[in-house]
């Protein structure tokens, strides 16, 4: 995929990446909480954020992922995604389901570059042309919690349906704005 100019506007990057305006709400939506939740420019840490009392309506379609040494591992992961994938991944390691294992490496390194920029990171996930979806997966970083490690605060939002197991066939990392 070749190097595009970050679009002007939402309304240019929904245009670019054929996104219906209201499936980019939710997403949005989680993306002003967290920056709601930043304290004199700081990340908010684990500890300041409680989605499910604060969005309710958005907490199925959430994860928490721990950025620890040994790599990325999924702390917590809601029904949605749970749903979406056939599998509870809370406590896995990020690739060791084996799903979509050829989108994988890209998906671990935006959550890595959301945790090295201090800056959020929406990936947008393509299905077979024939599959109408669309699915849109923001990463959050978090300031080291109380237990010492960082985390991503992670958001899957799914637009249409898709038969079960039906893998996602490229990402792309698009600008956020806001």
């Amino acid at each position: 995929m070749g190097a595009v100019a970050p679009p002007e506007s939402i309304h240019a990057v929904n245009q670019s990446i054929g996104v219906d305006k209201t499936m980019t709400e939710p997403w949005r939506e989680l993306y002003r909480y967290w920056r709601g939740k930043h304290v004199d420019g700081r990340l908010p840490s684990r500890e300041s954020l409680d989605p499910p009392i604060e969005l309710p309506h958005l907490a199925h379609n959430l994860m928490l992922v721990d950025v620890t040494p040994k790599g990325l591992e999924y702390r917590l992961v809601g029904t949605n995604f749970a749903k979406g994938a056939g599998i509870d991944m809370t406590g896995m390691a990020v690739g060791q389901s084996g799903l979509h294992a050829h989108v994988i490496a890209q998906w671990s390194r935006a959550m890595k570059e959301a945790i090295a920029t201090g800056e959020a990171r929406l990936v947008i996930g393509r299905f077979a042309p024939h599959i109408t979806a669309k699915v849109e997966m923001l990463m959050l970083p978090l300031n080291s919690s109380a237990d010492g490690v960082p985390k991503i605060l992670g958001g899957m939002f799914v637009t249409g349906t898709f038969p079960p197991g039906t893998e996602i066939e490229a990402l792309e990392v698009v600008p956020v704005i806001d």
